[in-house]
């Protein structure tokens, strides 16, 4: 009920009902008129009527009443307006290169870390490249030694196979008649003895012939015809062609044995040329076999060196996970950063918070029925938990409003306002307390309405 209705009414001046008078008995006399007092009674209704109406239009017509909306409210960061400064590796920090408070710039440094376990991955990393790159230059070493080698055996190979050739073609050229000169002088040699082998042979036949017809005229004459002084020297005579006869021979015999013998030199020399070039053959592929395997290390020396090289470059820009910045512009609103120098931390742990304290967010919870009269550009006044100073700002943006439980009794919606933070006492993220915004003002009959809407509302829900 309103209020000032009530007290209106309680203005009024209640008349308390008249006795009634007592019933005189009956007389022959005739019976008085009663006075009038019907204009009375009407008066008090039209006064009745009159304060009524009065007060209701005191009520509807009145200036308006200042209002406003409380609740409890949390001071909250846009998501996009700060950085959670967190540890991307385990380690001990060093140094905090800034202060509770303190405005920062995107870039700035903030924390110096030191890992142990940064600084021998990359010392491991680095060891690992240079025994590998050593391991590269023996690889390398041996390659060059083998290719050296190589050529080596292709000249040996080379010579050894034209010197096989040689003597194939000479032995070719002797089966063709066409002997070296050594042999040649051999053949021309042969056939001069064979020249006076006839000769010696026919003169030796002609002084066989003689002895005959010496010792056939001695025996038909009976007596010796013939000196034998004379057949002595006849038979002296050929026996000594005998012998040159026979040594002849042999001579030829000796000089045809010189050409086989040169013969089977050759194929002597031939067979042991086919066999060294074989083996040249064989040491050659086995020194490539030898060099492409050495090649092979070394290409698997350089894809190692590279992974390596890698690895000592990933680690490397671990420690440049050492040095943390400002991802963004704006306040360190973390308190007793000092606290936190020479401590190890493990990774993924915030440390500290920076905030652009130009833009931050209420969260206020307030009843169903009063988020309707929240608008754009409502003064807010905000009252930190234990303080009685509140924080003025004013309200820029609302967005949509959600039912926390429906279950309620007293439906409390969660608005979300974007405010104007005060730069000579601002707000900070993480602050609770309850919030007053200055809404629109209410005739005293609106606000009547709304405070007994507020009361009877949660009875018929």
């Amino acid at each position: 009920m309103n209020p000032s209705i009530n007290s209106r009414q309680n203005q009024l001046k209640v008349v308390p009902p008249q006795p009634k008078p007592p019933v005189q008995p009956a007389s022959d006399s005739p019976a008085l008129p009663k006075p009038e007092k019907r204009p009375s009674v009407n008066l008090k209704k039209w006064l009745l009527i009159t304060a009524i109406i009065a007060g209701v239009g005191y009520v509807t017509f009145i200036p308006e009443f200042p209002h406003s909306v409380r609740g409890e409210a949390d001071i909250t960061s846009t998501s996009n307006a700060r950085q959670d400064v967190t540890l991307k590796v385990a380690g001990v920090i060093k140094q905090i290169y800034v202060k509770p408070n303190q405005p920062v710039r995107k870039g700035d440094k903030l924390v110096q870390l030191e890992s142990q376990e940064i600084e021998s991955a990359i010392a491991n990393a680095q060891t690992e490249l240079g025994k590998a790159q050593s391991a590269l230059q023996d690889a390398l070493r041996l390659v060059e030694d083998l290719q050296a080698n190589q050529a080596e055996m292709l000249v040996l190979e080379d010579n050894v196979r034209q010197a096989a050739n040689r003597i194939q073609h000479e032995l070719a050229s002797i089966h063709q008649g066409n002997s070296p000169p050594q042999i040649q002088a051999l053949e021309r040699d042969i056939e001069g003895l064979y020249q006076k082998k006839e000769q010696l042979s026919a003169s030796l036949k002609i002084r066989q012939q003689r002895l005959k017809t010496i010792k056939s005229v001695n025996q038909e004459a009976g007596s010796s015809v013939i000196p034998a002084i004379r057949v002595d020297e006849l038979l002296d005579d050929t026996y000594s062609r005998q012998g040159e006869l026979a040594e002849l021979t042999s001579l030829i015999s000796r000089k045809q044995a010189q050409i086989q013998s040169i013969v089977k030199e050759l194929n002597d020399k031939l067979t042991r040329a086919q066999a060294e070039l074989n083996a040249a053959t064989a040491a050659r592929i086995s020194v490539e076999e030898n060099l492409n395997a050495a090649q092979l290390v070394v290409k698997d020396r350089q894809r190692q060196i590279q992974e390596l090289a890698a690895e000592v470059q990933r680690q490397l820009s671990r420690r440049d996970q050492l040095i943390l910045v400002a991802d963004t512009t704006g306040t360190i609103t973390t308190e007793d950063l000092d606290l936190l120098e020479n401590t190890w931390h493990p990774a993924g742990q915030k440390i500290m918070e920076i905030v652009d304290l130009s833009d931050l967010t209420v969260i206020a919870k307030i009843r169903q029925e009063d988020e309707k009269f929240i608008l754009q550009g409502d003064q807010v006044k905000f009252y930190k938990q234990g303080e009685l100073q509140p924080y003025t700002t004013a309200v820029e943006n609302i967005s949509s409003a959600l039912k926390s439980d429906e279950n309620q009794i007293k439906p409390i919606w969660t608005v979300r306002l974007s405010i104007t933070n005060d730069e000579t006492n601002p707000m900070k993220p993480g602050m609770t307390g309850y919030v007053a915004i200055e809404t629109r003002p209410m005739t005293l009959f609106a606000k009547l309405k709304h405070e007994v809407l507020k009361v009877m509302r949660p009875i018929f829900i």
